[in-house]
């Protein structure tokens, strides 16, 4: 424990420091998230909070980090839709919810709150049903589930008493086999040692399995399930951001108790599989889209070029996030399996429009951050923003609004909380995109 806890205080002064620049990080799409039943409504994360349609691309609203809220210098969180359309966050300093308009964001009062959310999943035969895995760097990582759309949670276990769990996934084929993913950090006695944890009940219980890690393999990430056989698995092992030696991706076929590898490439930031788990999707930030049409035994490079930000695949398509600023696109659906990409969404396309009227929480907070969005993506948009202190750089107002239950509402400003200091060690100690 004792390293675990040096480790994160060293590495909280670098957690300051990237937080130190005045517009963030090169601005990016990075996640897909369909509705379950609504093929129409589609919600896309992004460096600068979200955009989404409900039209099936044809229109686009956006929505700021600073509503939810979320650091847009440093977090990618992890998103899920329900039924209901409410949308849930994880977040380093918590788990936030919206209303089913998704305009007004809170913290429901049983969720994880003032603690880092790491990874949170919807339950693939329960889209009711939400799983996370929270993490304070100084107790044990929790798994905690909720069924009634992120209203309500609570703790199902501890999959590991010392191990980072960075993933969490869960079967289709067979709901009681969830899967986490981290790694053990290193000892005075033991190195530092990659893991799987698997369990067969429905998260009661977990069983380690270690993977050892290749000299500047950091963590490993469970990228995915085969929705037909729960046995089958994907997982990537991630290397630091800056490294120019391909990251491995591994298949296990029995469980998580052996692997091999079936595809490098460098920094695996897109992953998705059919629903019948025969054909798989990889991506790269460095350019390189992959597909395996055996089941990810063997894959084909479709784009080698293509700077890939996310894959997402739901019947009929895969969706594609890549850079706009290579591709003349952010985001493209494909209809043939990649094979080709119809753009859907590029940086121009952006529009002064939140989707939300003025007297909510988005409405009212979202509009004074436009002027350094249009900056941020370099496009026209008949605004050029002060050479000096941007709204952004300047904070924002208060907002309220409730998200339809009994909740604590989200603060007015991202202040550096011990939750958020916190998340960026643990962060820096994972140090990779996510997928």
């Amino acid at each position: 424990m004792m390293m675990r806890v040096s480790s994160i205080a060293l590495l909280l002064v670098l957690a300051l420091a990237a937080r130190a620049s005045a517009h963030g990080r090169e601005p990016s799409l990075g996640a897909v998230t369909f509705h379950p039943t609504d093929r129409d409504h589609v919600v896309v994360r992004a460096t600068w909070g979200f955009i989404t349609t409900r039209d099936g691309g044809e229109t686009w609203t956006w929505q700021c980090a600073d509503a939810v809220p979320f650091d847009r210098t440093n977090e990618d969180p992890a998103i899920v839709m329900f039924p209901s359309r409410a949308l849930v966050a994880a977040t380093f300093d918590g788990l936030h919810r919206s209303d089913e308009a998704q305009c007004a964001w809170s913290t429901p009062e049983t969720a994880p709150d003032d603690e880092y959310v790491v990874d949170v999943v919807q339950d693939p035969s329960e889209p009711r049903t939400a799983w996370l895995i929270t993490s304070t760097g100084t107790t044990p990582d929790e798994v905690r589930r909720s069924e009634d759309e992120g209203l309500t949670w609570s703790t199902i276990a501890i999959p590991h008493p010392t191990a980072l769990t960075d993933r969490i996934r869960v079967g289709t084929s067979d709901p009681m086999r969830v899967y986490t993913s981290g790694a053990i950090l290193m000892t005075d006695t033991e190195p530092r040692r990659g893991v799987v944890l698997r369990s067969d009940d429905r998260a009661e219980t977990f069983r380690a399995i270690e993977i050892p890690l290749v000299e500047g393999e950091r963590i490993v990430h469970v990228l995915g399930v085969d929705p037909t056989n729960a046995d089958r698995l994907f997982a990537r092992m991630v290397r630091p951001v800056a490294d120019e030696v391909p990251e491995r991706l591994l298949i296990s076929e029995d469980g998580g108790d052996t692997w091999r590898t079936v595809l490098e490439m460098l920094e695996i930031v897109g992953f998705a599989m059919s629903a019948d788990g025969r054909t798989v999707w990889a991506g790269s930030w460095d350019g390189g889209l992959a597909r395996s049409t055996d089941g990810g035994l063997t894959f084909e490079m479709l784009d080698p070029a293509l700077r890939v930000r996310c894959l997402a695949q739901r019947e009929g398509e895969l969706w594609v996030c890549a850079d706009d600023r290579t591709t003349g696109f952010a985001l493209a659906r494909s209809s043939d399996g990649g094979e080709t990409l119809d753009a859907l969404w590029s940086y121009d396309d952006v529009r002064n429009d939140v989707g939300c009227s003025a007297d909510t929480q988005v409405g009212e907070r979202c509009p004074m951050f436009w002027p350094d969005l249009v900056f941020d993506l370099q496009v026209d948009a008949g605004i050029v923003p002060d050479a000096g202190v941007t709204t952004m750089d300047a904070g924002s107002g208060e907002g309220g609004g409730d998200g339809g239950c009994s909740c604590r509402a989200g603060p007015s400003t991202r202040a550096p909380g011990g939750a958020l200091l916190l998340g960026l060690a643990l962060l820096a100690l994972r140090r990779a995109r996510r997928v």
